[in-house]
């Protein structure tokens, strides 16, 4: 699979839309998405790999699983209007994504995904 029908594959799942939707109502009660936000935007992504272990991917679709998941948000909830806020935020994203994927795994974690 790549992101593109995995992320398809949780969005078709109601629950992990109704998580969605509450991550984003809290990422957003401020009345704008910034970098303090990107925390919260990781834990939507390790929701996936916890709550969808029937879907196997590897280290490399991760990346473009996370700007599925943030391609979705913004356009869904309209989050971003200025294209120069974008570029930054895209940066502090991939800057994030680099620092998940370097840390280890714990044995006894419950993703599938194999780091390589």
């Amino acid at each position: 699979m790549n992101a593109k029908e995995i992320f398809k594959t949780c969005i078709g799942d109601n629950e992990f839309v109704e998580r969605l939707d509450k991550s984003v109502k809290n990422i957003t009660r401020d009345g704008k998405l910034d970098q303090y936000d990107i925390p919260d935007i990781i834990l939507i992504i390790v929701d996936i790999l916890n709550n969808h272990t029937h879907i196997k991917f590897n280290a490399s679709i991760l990346g473009d699983l996370v700007y599925e998941l943030i391609t979705y948000i913004i356009e869904k909830y309209k989050l971003i209007r200025d294209p120069t806020k974008q570029e930054t935020f895209n940066r502090l994203i991939r800057s994030s994504l680099q620092l998940l994927l370097l840390q280890p795994f714990p044995e006894n974690c419950k993703c599938k995904c194999t780091i390589s």
